[in-house]
């Protein structure tokens, strides 16, 4: 997706919400749960506790990232339910790049920095998602980004609550370790590889035994159903 293929002119923003929630919902159903790419996904869905927030702002350059970060923080801001486990942050008229989304993150990270050191944790954790990216099968780590290919870039919050069901390894922020179990032959133990890389590890596995073939005609059917929707909307108002 480049700057000269969005066309931001006479779309009814009604129409652009309920359509980027469809293909955020197809790329759920078509991608994240068939392969379990992510382990809070499946179970946030089935009990209703996933927000899919649809931000309409333009944003089309580096000068952006602060206006889209305050957009960003206020959905997340509003989001005080507990109920609510997983927050999809979709901006379908954005043109950032993969780097720029990484660069929106930072910059909503240290925007929300205030009300983390309030409640002396981290509320959500963040990941930055963008519909470009090859697949790099080198390392696990370099597999992230092909993973990540939402229809439209999107930044992904899960409570961190939800993480340390997961991983009740994880403390505050970072990993650490009860003083009272502390001994000699934990010390000499290996430290575990964070939830990030044990996710990674395991969803480079999978997608080589499934082959990734069938998941890139997945994705490929709803980049075109995406491509289809914005003529659509385009021609509705034009």
């Amino acid at each position: 997706m480049t700057k000269s293929q969005m066309d931001h002119s006479h779309i009814d923003t009604d129409s652009l919400i309920c359509e980027t929630r469809r293909l955020c919902q197809r790329y759920i159903d078509e991608i994240i749960l068939p392969y379990s790419l992510c382990p809070w996904a499946a179970p946030a869905l089935s009990n209703g506790s996933v927000q899919i927030s649809v931000i309409t702002g333009h944003f089309a350059a580096p000068a952006d990232i602060g206006r889209a970060s305050t957009a960003a923080r206020q959905v997340l801001d509003a989001c005080t339910e507990e109920a609510i486990e997983l927050v999809l942050i979709v901006l379908p008229q954005s043109t950032f790049s993969r780097l720029e989304m990484d660069d929106l993150l930072r910059h909503l990270r240290q925007a929300r920095a205030h009300i983390e050191d309030q409640q002396g944790e981290l509320a959500f954790a963040l990941a930055a998602f963008h519909p470009e990216a090859l697949p790099d099968t080198t390392t696990a780590e370099r597999f992230i980004p092909y993973l990540r290919r939402s229809p439209d870039p999107m930044i992904q919050a899960v409570r961190s609550t939800v993480l340390r069901k997961i991983d009740p390894s994880r403390g505050a922020g970072t990993a650490y370790f009860d003083v009272k179990n502390m001994s000699l032959e934990s010390l000499a133990s290996p430290t575990p590889e964070p939830l990030r890389t044990r996710i990674a590890k395991t969803n480079l596995a999978s997608c080589r035994q499934a082959g990734l073939d069938e998941m890139e005609k997945r994705y490929a059917a709803i980049m075109t159903d995406r491509r289809t929707t914005w003529e659509r909307l385009r021609g509705r108002n034009v």
